[in-house]
């Protein structure tokens, strides 16, 4: 038994220095594995880190991909050589390619995904400005506006994990505010477009005044007159395009001596008497505080611009008619006269404004 008991003894000690070398060499090359993709790890790591520097790059682009590649791949490889490493040494290895190698590479995934997102950004404001400049006023245009409201928003969470205010303000400044600006100078046109919805639905019951009065004032705030115009059209009639021959009328209205002030305002002056005419959006207004027997020839050639001679030659009985009875007004389906304290008015309608 004793002489069992020494072998066995004898046979562990023996397997004892047949493994240790063994396992000395594989643990010696795992630590030259992990070292040589740390280094090199390192070494892309800091290639990769002025490609994500506006400071280097000079323009908001994508990085060097084979430079982030190379330092991917190089992490990855690290790490699968760590778990056969003493413990000392592997965390001293981890510590230093998370410290020199893996803060560079998750700033370049926050750099390429906040440009991503830019870049998604930027086709939504592109889409929507086209159909802004197409129709403002349909709800198409609202929902591009929506959209794109949105998208501002999701991308900003992106952007702002940029790493370095110089990069991250260039990255904004490439994306974000223009989308912004995009949105902000169509926001009170589409504020309006959405009252006027609103209101039309509830028009259909009742359409007062009072009611209607809110969304005018919406539409007033909108800058841009043609826009401002097309609103009140839609207000009016529910439709989503001018009607035809707004310049031309405008042309027609000068060569009669109406001066223009703004792009719907105009006044014409003679002899004592002043008639001002206004683009309300479906029609004319022209409007005389103090007439005199001029006055019936410039109204009847003021209808005539937008309805022709003959028309506007019928419709002078119901000038008559209102200037007879201040209290009753008159309409066709060309024009409506009414007397306003001292003023005699008259609506012109557009074309496509005659059925209001």
């Amino acid at each position: 038994m004793k002489k069992l008991a020494n072998l066995a003894i004898a046979a562990v000690l023996t397997g004892t220095i047949i493994l240790s070398p063994i396992h000395t060499v594989k643990t010696e090359a795992a630590t030259t594995n992990a070292e040589k993709y740390v280094n090199q790890a390192i070494y892309w790591a800091g290639a990769l880190k002025w490609q994500i520097s506006i400071e280097y790059k000079k323009d908001v682009s994508y990085p060097d991909m084979k430079v982030f590649n190379a330092t991917k791949d190089n992490i990855l490889k690290a790490k699968s050589e760590f778990s056969t490493l003493p413990t000392a040494q592997r965390t001293q290895l981890e510590a230093k390619l998370r410290d020199q190698a893996e803060i560079h590479y998750t700033r370049a995934i926050a750099y390429i995904d906040a440009i991503s997102s830019g870049k998604k950004l930027k086709a939504q404001a592109d889409l929507f400005t086209s159909s802004y400049n197409a129709n403002p006023s349909t709800d198409e245009t609202e929902k591009a506006y929506h959209d794109l409201t949105y998208r501002i928003k999701h991308t900003a969470n992106q952007l702002y994990k940029v790493y370095g205010s110089t990069t991250r303000e260039a990255i904004l400044k490439e994306y974000k505010l223009p989308a912004e600006s995009a949105r902000n100078a169509a926001s009170n046109a589409i504020t309006a477009k959405m009252a006027i919805d609103q209101f039309r639905t509830i028009a259909v019951e009742r359409r007062t005044p009072e009611l209607q009065a809110p969304v005018e004032e919406k539409i007033k705030k909108v800058a841009d007159t043609n826009i401002r115009l097309l609103l009140l059209h839609k207000l009016q009639t529910g439709e989503n395009q001018l009607p035809p021959n707004i310049d031309k009328y405008k042309q027609d209205f000068q060569k009669m001596g109406f001066k223009f002030n703004s792009d719907t305002t105009a006044v014409y002056t003679y002899g004592g008497m002043s008639i001002g005419l206004l683009n309300r959006g479906t029609y004319w207004q022209l409007r005389s505080d103090n007439w005199n027997g001029h006055y019936y020839t410039m109204f009847k050639k003021s209808i005539a611009v937008v309805w022709g001679a003959d028309i506007a030659f019928s419709s002078m009985k119901y000038l008559e008619y209102a200037i007879g009875r201040p209290d009753t007004g008159y309409s066709t389906s060309y024009i409506k006269t009414f007397v306003s304290g001292d003023s005699l008015v008259v609506y012109v309608y557009m074309p496509r404004a005659q059925t209001q």
